[in-house]
């Protein structure tokens, strides 16, 4: 009997899982201004969204990248140390430095500058003519 009211209160908990996440699928589509009215809170007229030239999103902007490049740049670098000093560096192989130089370029490189940000035809907070 204790298995069988466990399985049931595992339903019925998924029920609710299911019943709530399909009302937070609906909510957009009854209610447009659902996005809107809370992004207008943080929009300021005249000097744009509010944390837009500081903080955490600044440095992502502008740093990320260079520790991308960055991060390559020292993998190719280990990589050809390890080749000239027949020896590998922190028990690192050459199948280990080829992924990550891989995942490098893939990545960041190939999917999300050529094919994701050019082809995504996203507006940014900026150009919404809402604001």
């Amino acid at each position: 009997m204790n298995d069988l009211s466990a399985s049931a209160i595992h339903d019925q908990s998924a029920r609710w899982v299911w019943g709530l996440l399909f009302l937070l699928i609906l909510l957009p589509t009854l209610s447009p201004d659902i996005d809107v009215t809370p992004s207008s809170w943080f929009y300021v007229s005249g000097s744009g969204f509010l944390g837009s030239a500081d903080g955490v999103l600044e440095f992502v902007r502008r740093w990320v990248p260079d520790i991308v490049v960055g991060s390559f740049v020292f993998c190719v670098v280990l990589w050809g140390a390890s080749l000239c000093l027949e020896r590998w560096p922190w028990n690192i192989t050459t199948p280990q430095i080829v992924y990550l130089l891989l995942t490098l370029l893939i990545g960041p490189a190939l999917i999300v500058e050529s094919l994701l940000k050019p082809l995504w035809g996203r507006a940014r907070p900026k150009d919404v003519a809402v604001f």
